[in-house]
């Protein structure tokens, strides 16, 4: 088998472990396995997906970064024979936790090459992937926050970036969303929508997860928070896991989804990468696109 394995230089678990080390351990986990060809590229997600299309004969993409970067170059396995491998080097890996992968890239690898290969679905925006959820509102604002921390150099732009992100909680103002629902449409004046590939089925340790990442839905969850302290009690319903009994969230399952705002601009976050437009959102689910190493259907 040939593999590519791709390393985002600027992920969170690879800034802080460093790519050497993670290039040991995956060389070391596949050596274990006979007539495995590793190919090796580094650099930001541009590369890595010029690397995929331009590496032939490959039959599986290891990817060390985060949830967005993992999105990204599922863009371009989509509809294809390639399986992709993720690695766990982003901030809350939230496929890897999905997919009943350890949270040790080493550890992922050797588990995911002992899984079967499995089709799961991808939610499309236009040409671009996301393989957890879009979020639309003020969670968007405190990702750019948590990004303007990651990059810091010194104890003055930490706290910048923890006010900015305090700032973003507390002045979460509602907006007017206009959401269809396949053929149907709904109005809807709130500071959150959450868009996701597959439903949300509850929290571990603070951390939403889906048993099934193949049903062939996406799953729209609405409310009317208007302010930061409903902001807040939302996002803590989520994380508990209580969305079956939350009061303030109810859900609507659908395979294309429309967001538009008549705002001059609105946020939203794809797999925790932030957007800022003014133009309509259009989701749709692709099911079973992508093949993925899935340890969880053991």
């Amino acid at each position: 088998m040939k593999a590519l394995l791709l390393i985002n230089e600027k992920s969170g678990a690879v800034l802080d472990r460093g790519a050497d080390a993670i290039i040991d351990a995956a060389q070391t986990e596949c050596a274990r396995i006979n007539d495995l060809d590793l190919e090796i590229v580094s650099g930001d997600f541009k590369v890595l997906c010029d690397a995929v299309r331009k590496t032939k004969d490959i039959e599986a993409v290891f990817c060390a970064g985060g949830d967005g970067t993992q999105a990204a170059i599922a863009s371009v396995l989509l509809n294809t024979d390639i399986a992709l491998l993720p690695l766990p080097c982003g901030t809350m890996n939230l496929l890897c936790r999905d997919l009943g992968l350890p949270l040790d890239a080493g550890q992922a690898i050797a588990m995911g090459l002992a899984a079967p290969v499995k089709s799961i679905d991808a939610g499309c925006i236009g040409e671009r992937l996301f393989l957890n959820n879009i979020v639309f509102g003020a969670y968007a604002a405190l990702a750019d926050a948590r990004e303007d921390i990651r990059e810091v150099e010194s104890f003055e732009d930490i706290s910048f970036g923890v006010m900015e992100a305090a700032h973003a909680l507390m002045n979460a103002n509602p907006i007017k969303f206009s959401v269809s629902i396949d053929d149907s449409k709904i109005n809807q004046t709130t500071n959150t929508i959450v868009v996701s590939n597959n439903a949300v089925s509850g929290a571990e340790t603070l951390i939403p997860y889906r048993d099934n990442l193949d049903s062939g839905q996406l799953f729209v969850y609405l409310s009317d928070a208007s302010n930061g302290a409903e902001f807040a009690a939302l996002l803590a319903d989520f994380i508990r896991g209580e969305i079956e009994a939350s009061e303030r969230i109810f859900v609507e399952e659908c395979r294309t989804c429309s967001i538009s705002s008549n705002a001059d601009s609105f946020s939203y976050t794809v797999d925790g990468d932030p957007v800022e437009t003014n133009e309509p959102v259009e989701m749709k689910i692709a099911a079973g696109a992508l093949k993925v190493f899935y340890p969880a259907t053991l």
